[in-house]
Order: structure tokens, then C-alpha cells, then sequence
């Protein structure tokens, strides 16, 4: 019990930080990230650059992945293709790194693929949050065209913000610390939605907010993900 009092504690805290820190401004991106908590842009990487990543990961040692289920992942990816940070540093990225995270942040990258396979939940393993005390933020890049078959990405709006987590710990005899939920508990989500889109889509997301990767019914799906935390976050890579 004081444990769960600690972690409601914990969330003030951090949704205080989060909104005293001078994110809002004038971008039109950083305040739909605050509002909805997700925003995904068409084609914002080439498909050379898309090209590329696939193909180093692929002609990397079989030693070097984590196998989960139906997915097979690239932790530290940095470490193995040098060619990520580059790729990633980008004026616009970095920005929204600086006003949403906070201007000292880490980031680290996995890159993943994810293939069909029976009675799979997907990748993530169903409906979670990465973190559910305090803020998050994923650069999702699809590294190939995503369909409705293959796997994409699925997000509850507005599941980021207090209000969102507070009404979900009721559901869950008030445990607010929770990041893992089943599909009952998501289910006739009117805010649920589905990201689509060809390869290169950047996914900007909070992933304190609720999501998963949809469970592929045909094909693959490979992505790369920048995960960006403040210094003072315990890193949730595998989440």
C-alpha cells in the first residue's frame, strides 16, 4: 500500500516538471504531442536511409539479437551500425528532444523485426506503458511500408496525460503504477488509433501513454526506435 502511495507521489511530481519546463511554444508538433500524445509524419526518412538499415541488420551476427516471440531485436543498435546517429541527427528531432524530454537527455536505439507468427500478441506484447510515473519519449521510424496487416502501430490518445492514468488505475483497484493491460481492459477505446503508413513514417509518441504493436496477420514488419530519456529515468529498453 505505500508502495502505490509512493508511485501517485512519484506521477505528481513528474506531470509537475513536465508542464513548469517551457515545452509549450509555438510548434505545432510539440503541442499536439502534449495534447494527443502521438504524432506520425509520412515519409520523414528517405527510403535509401531505410534501405540501409534493414540491410546492416540483417548481415549482423545472429548472436547479437533478442528473440521475443515473434520479435527479433536490435538492443543498442548504435553499438553495431554506426551509421544511426548520424541518420537521426536531424534539426527538427533534436528540437523536439529538447522541448519535450528537457535539454539534458540520453537516447539509445533498437531496431526490430517483427514477423507472423500463430496467436502472437504483437510487438510489445499487447496493450502497456513504458513508464507509467512519469514521461517517455520513442521516435518510431518504419523501416518498411506498414499496413493493417503487418503489424502497426496503435495508440491510445490522450493516455499520456494524468487524467488518462488516473481513470485507468481506477479500473485497476487504483494501481497506478500498472503498465501492462489485456485487451478487455482497451476495448470500444474510441481514441484508439492505428498508424499506417509507408517506410520512412516517423512515429513521434509518449510513450508513458498506452500502445502496442497491432498483432501481424500477414508479412513483416521491421522498425527502428530511438527511445529518449532525462537523465533521471530508469532506461525501459525491452518495453
Amino acid at each position: 500500500m505505500f508502495q502505490n502511495y509512493l508511485n501517485y507521489f512519484k506521477l505528481f511530481i513528474s506531470e509537475i516538471y513536465h508542464f513548469v519546463r517551457p515545452n509549450f511554444n509555438r510548434s505545432k508538433i510539440i503541442k499536439k504531442l502534449n495534447q494527443d500524445g502521438i504524432v506520425a509524419i509520412s515519409e520523414f526518412f528517405n527510403k535509401a536511409e531505410c534501405a540501409q538499415l534493414i540491410e546492416k541488420f540483417n548481415n549482423l551476427e545472429p548472436s547479437v539479437f533478442v528473440k521475443l516471440d515473434n520479435d527479433k531485436r536490435l538492443f543498442f543498435a548504435e553499438n553495431q551500425i554506426k551509421e544511426i546517429k548520424s541518420i537521426f541527427d536531424k534539426k527538427e528531432l533534436n528540437f523536439i528532444k529538447k522541448k519535450y524530454i528537457g535539454a539534458f537527455n540520453v537516447s539509445s536505439w533498437m531496431i526490430n523485426n517483427t514477423f507472423f507468427k500463430k496467436n502472437s500478441l504483437g510487438s510489445g506484447g499487447d496493450w502497456h506503458r513504458d513508464s507509467a510515473l512519469r514521461r517517455q519519449l520513442k521516435f518510431i521510424v518504419y523501416l518498411n511500408d506498414v499496413t493493417e496487416n503487418n503489424g502497426p502501430f496503435q495508440y491510445i490518445l490522450g493516455s499520456h496525460k494524468l487524467s488518462s492514468k488516473l481513470y485507468f488505475s481506477s479500473k485497476s483497484n487504483f494501481d497506478i503504477g500498472k503498465t501492462r493491460f489485456n485487451v478487455s481492459e482497451i476495448a470500444n477505446n474510441d481514441k484508439c488509433q492505428k498508424i499506417t503508413g509507408k517506410k520512412g513514417t516517423l512515429i513521434i509518441v509518449d510513450t508513458s501513454g498506452l500502445h502496442r504493436g497491432t498483432p501481424i496477420v500477414i508479412g513483416e514488419r521491421y522498425a527502428i526506435t530511438e527511445y529518449i530519456f532525462d537523465f533521471n529515468l530508469d532506461k525501459g529498453y525491452g518495453k
